[in-house]
């Protein structure tokens, strides 16, 4: 029982310094910048400022509805490193299967 709760409050520890709200500066302003940069600067479509108002991001993100090349280039390097993520996160799956099934 200690297990699960260690584990739940070691997960919402995680949670709290991905999302750079706790945690040393140089990290939490390292992680803002990347919340930043992918809800933002690598949305194709509507790019929203995750620190601004919301009112004031929806206006903007209006203003800034149609994709520029930056914004494109961005949203592709995003995808093509989730697919690659996955794809090698598969194949290891797949390795360590055939590696216990020789045993």
């Amino acid at each position: 029982m200690i297990i699960i709760f260690a584990a739940a409050i070691g997960g919402f520890l995680l949670m709290l310094l991905l999302l750079g709200v706790v945690g040393p500066k140089r990290l939490k302003e390292r992680m803002r910048r990347l919340i930043r940069w992918y809800s933002y600067d690598s949305q194709l479509f509507l790019p929203l400022d995750p620190y601004k108002p919301i009112a004031k991001a929806l206006k903007e993100g209006v203003e800034n509805f149609v994709p520029t090349k930056q914004r494109l280039v961005k949203f592709l390097y995003v995808n093509l490193g989730v697919f690659l993520l996955f794809l090698g996160l598969t194949l290891l799956l797949i390795v360590l299967d055939v590696l216990r099934s020789v045993r």
